[in-house]
């Protein structure tokens, strides 16, 4: 058994038997279908991992979102033990602010926040009304929440872009918000039995290290 707490997604490879899974303990547990026990554990939050996502486009990329704000993307073969990219949500609630961010998305502009060297850059982000009350302090939304009380908000799904590293993040804000992943190659001219073999090495690897 692989998880002490609620499971909150699983999510199947789309190239071979082996599937993810993102639990309230904290963790994340890579499978095969015929075995009982997890080929791989990775355990890099604080708080409950609420969702996670394969890459389309590469057999060994996956994000994770969790509850403390957090998105992180993995490349597993690159590594098992620790994630490619790790961004944290910083709400921004101040009018003055949300004032600019309008003003440079109307233009075309990257947003401030977002630098060039960023492996992680926010690429836009669309505000949608929200009914709830109880949510109001946690929202990012222009012109709602608390601007003297900025809480970042629960990320609670992740999906990829069909054919791009582009990972869009859903959060308990009603905010979706796009990023771009600048440090990864998205390989090209690779068949679904390549893309599986590559999955397959970076699982291999994690068997063989010493315990």
């Amino acid at each position: 058994m692989a998880h002490t707490g609620p499971v909150y997604g699983i999510k199947c490879s789309l190239f071979c038997d082996l599937f993810l899974t993102c639990s309230a303990d904290e963790s994340i547990a890579l499978w095969d279908h015929k075995s009982t026990e997890p080929l791989l554990r990775l355990k890099k939050d604080k708080e409950p991992i609420q969702g996670l996502a394969w890459a389309p486009y590469d057999s060994c990329v996956f994000a994770s979102v969790s509850r403390d704000s957090t998105i992180k993307v993995w490349d597993l073969s690159q590594s098992t033990m620790n994630p490619l990219v790790s961004k944290t949500i910083v709400p921004t609630n101040n009018r003055r602010e949300h004032e600019l961010l309008r003003e440079h998305r109307s233009h075309g502009k990257q947003d401030p926040e977002s630098r060039p060297d960023s492996p992680l850059l926010q690429t836009g982000q669309t505000p949608q009304p929200r009914s709830s009350p109880q949510r109001a302090i946690t929202g990012a939304s222009i012109g709602a929440g608390d601007e003297n009380c900025p809480i970042p908000p629960e990320l609670t799904c992740v999906t990829f872009a069909p054919d791009s590293p582009v990972v869009l993040v859903g959060g308990s804000d009603g905010v979706v918000r796009v990023y771009r992943i600048t440090n990864v190659s998205v390989p090209m001219g690779l068949t679904a039995e390549d893309q599986a073999a590559r999955l397959d090495k970076a699982v291999g690897m994690v068997k063989k290290k010493p315990n």
